[in-house]
């Protein structure tokens, strides 16, 4: 549903800000006219229509996801739990390196231009209904697809397109990623100019397009410096993965006589337009250089978390560091990634009071939305861009109802999302889907992922240990 005309959102309980904090109010109508928010008000304007309430609804603003691999979410369901630890001596290079990596490589090859376009709309279909309004994507360059589904789908989207001068290709014996050299880079950064000038700015201004070196081992220093040059020429932004595997730290070592963070300022990539992925492996002293920097750090527990590795979000919250949510390549549900970032940094600090319920939903919106200097999304005030999410808290897993934040984050699961609106359009309604019909991008979805599966499996690009339980019954694409 396109709203032109003036419409409203009912809240029970509703986030928006008072004296620029963020506040809870009662009893509260989100009043949007095109794609802004125009005013608060406690009674319905007779002027606008009602499109949304529930008996006990909060509304908020729509999450802002900031580091995210559709594909590898999608196509990886099932294969990348459960590892064995014996196949290398870390679990993030045989995750990345072995399989993502790979795989991603083989659908491009394998894949019509509309499977993998089937692919991006499932994944976008997810990450809609689970309460994202706000997605950065990285993907590869020939994977572009993903921009005309966000645009179709509504989504609002930052599209990253990988840069690499070393293209990953699997894992060695010893447990070092193996990779091949890029070629023709200066043609990779011309793909990149001509993707930038056909998407950025499009679909209203939802669009828009940033930088998206893969990682310090993928990239070499004159690589870096153009990315850097770019990002100043075109004012974008630029987010990269940052120390994320143990291979990464000694590898660039051993290359340059210095860190991935120290390696990253000497190239001049370090600035307050760099979005850091993971971190995991940097130490206190790398993220001092980044704070000093202004880098923002996108923390994505759970990823990881299956091989047992953490990074808890206030191993950088707690040193002044900008750090916000992603989901990564996996599940691409914001709302357990949160609750698993408090819960992580619980764990790992032994105490109950840190990185509190409004800390995390601030990052998901508020600093989210100033790292991408983003003024208009992040919040509910008048003037916003008409970005929201709705939940029912009228639920017995809700009920009864104290502090509805801390109800929400502890208790909800993406399906109790009921309500998203980008740009003030009306995405999902009763926790329905509206532009187009969720079974046929399922089906169209599952039919191209099955055509991966079968062709990986049967060529053996990536370890067997992967399809180990596979289930054999399994149809035919």
């Amino acid at each position: 549903m396109s709203v032109s005309t003036q419409c409203a959102v009912h809240a029970d309980w509703l986030l928006a800000f008072d004296d620029s904090k963020p506040t809870m109010f009662r009893n509260r109508y989100v009043v949007i006219e095109g794609n802004e928010i125009v005013a608060i008000t406690d009674t319905k304007p007779a002027s606008a229509e009602l499109v949304a309430e529930g008996s006990e609804m909060l509304v908020m603003p729509g999450f802002i996801n900031l580091h995210n691999h559709c594909s590898s979410s999608v196509m990886f369901r099932g294969l990348s739990e459960d590892m064995p630890t014996d196949n290398t001596t870390d679990f993030t290079v045989d995750l990345v390196y072995g399989l993502l990596m790979p795989f991603n490589a083989a659908a491009i090859e394998l894949l019509s231009g509309e499977e993998t376009r089937a692919i991006f709309d499932l994944g976008l279909l997810e990450i809609i209904k689970g309460g994202t309004t706000t997605l950065m994507e990285q993907f590869r360059m020939g994977q572009q697809g993903t921009c005309e589904a966000a645009d179709e789908m509504g989504l609002r989207f930052y599209g990253m397109p990988y840069l690499m001068s070393h293209a990953p290709i699997g894992v060695k014996t010893d447990g070092m990623p193996e990779f091949h050299t890029v070629e023709d880079v200066d043609g990779m950064i011309s793909e990149w100019q001509k993707f930038y000038k056909a998407f950025d700015g499009s679909a209203n201004d939802r669009l828009r397009i940033g930088l998206g070196p893969h990682g310090t081992d993928t990239c070499d220093a004159d690589l870096m410096r153009k990315i850097r040059e770019l990002a100043n020429t075109y004012d974008c932004l630029i987010t990269i993965h940052l120390s994320q595997t143990e291979s990464e730290e000694e590898l660039i070592q051993r290359l340059h006589g210095m860190t991935p963070s120290e390696y990253l300022d000497d190239t001049g990539l370090l600035g307050s337009d760099l979005l850091a992925a993971h971190c995991i492996f940097a130490s206190n002293t790398d993220l001092e250089l980044l704070r000093q920097r202004k880098v923002t750090v996108a923390n994505c527990p759970l990823t990881f978390g299956r091989g047992g590795v953490s990074a808890p979000y206030h191993k950088f919250a707690d040193l002044g560091l900008r750090t916000v949510i992603g989901t990564d390549g996996y599940r691409m549900d914001i709302v357990g990634e949160t609750r698993t970032a408090a819960l992580v940094s619980k764990l790992h600090a032994g105490q109950s009071n840190v990185t509190s319920t409004h800390e995390l939903i601030n990052a998901v919106t508020l600093d989210a939305a100033d790292y991408l200097a983003r003024p208009d999304l992040g919040r509910i005030v008048p003037g916003a861009r008409a970005d929201l999410i709705g939940i029912e808290l009228a639920k017995p897993h809700f009920q009864p109802v104290s502090d509805p934040l801390k109800t929400f984050l502890w208790n909800a699961d993406r399906a109790d999302v009921s309500l998203v609106m980008v740009d003030g359009e009306l995405l999902v309604k009763d926790a329905v889907y509206q532009l187009y019909d969720e079974d046929d991008i399922i089906s169209k979805g599952v039919h191209a992922v099955q055509r991966v599966w079968e062709e990986v499996h049967s060529t053996g690009i990536v370890d067997e240990h992967f399809f180990a339980n596979w289930y054999n019954g399994r149809d035919k694409y």
